[in-house]
């Protein structure tokens, strides 16, 4: 079972990761976006508590870049609150 401080932590990657990194002209700032990407991939392929919140976040950038729908961004409590709900299936 992680502690508060580590579903803190895994919340923060999400709300922390540049999301919009593809589109930037400073390949520096796209390659590290790419890094934290394959890293956040990564970690959910690990996790599916932390599967769930990208799932979550990402659904909400998708709609912020295609224009379909007005972006209705995940809180953090929200987030919290759903990575400790799928930590107790």
């Amino acid at each position: 079972m992680l502690t508060q401080e580590e579903i803190e932590d895994k919340v923060n990657l999400i709300l922390n990761h540049d999301w919009f990194y593809m589109y930037s002209d400073d390949h520096r700032v796209w390659e590290r976006g790419e890094a934290n990407s394959k890293r956040l991939s990564a970690l959910c392929n690990e996790d599916i508590a932390f599967k769930e919140i990208h799932r979550m976040y990402s659904s909400e950038v998708g709609a912020a870049i295609t224009g379909k729908r007005k972006a209705n961004y995940p809180t953090r409590e929200q987030l919290m609150i759903t990575y400790e709900y799928y930590m107790e299936e």
